[in-house]
């Protein structure tokens, strides 16, 4: 079990991993959200990548959620995440989403029931729906 150290860190950063993810300014995207991630003061929490081959979505993101004992921020790995985003999601309390037209980040707690979907945007969407 991944436990975090208090209640505004997240146990977790998952990221959704896309292999077809271009580098931007040189950086592939794993390079860029553990920059981002340092940058926003979150470089200790662990991170776990998940690939589109490993199942659906929400099935891989549930998994990760089963495991975790403090909030899990979701990310997708070829975005360009801003440090400030992911700072203000985890100094945040309880469930957040975070939605642009072209992507999402989530603050998730542990038990959150997802509904299917096959990206974050659109879980996102889903979420904020129900």
């Amino acid at each position: 079990m991944i436990v975090s150290e208090d209640a505004h860190t997240p146990a977790v950063i998952w990221a959704d991993r896309d292999s077809d993810a271009p580098p931007l300014f040189g950086l592939p995207p794993a390079e860029r959200l553990a920059r981002s991630l340092a940058k926003a003061g979150l470089g200790s929490v662990p991170l776990v990548a998940s690939a589109p081959a490993e199942g659906a979505l929400s099935k891989r993101l549930s998994e990760a959620l089963a495991v975790s004992d403090g909030a899990l921020i979701a990310v997708e790995e070829g975005a360009a995440t801003d440090p400030r985003l992911l700072a203000a999601l985890a100094r945040a309390e309880g469930p957040l989403v975070a939605r642009t037209e072209e992507g999402a980040a989530l603050r998730l707690a542990p038990g959150t029931v997802l509904p299917d979907a096959d990206d974050l945007p659109a879980l996102a969407d889903a979420l904020v729906a129900a």
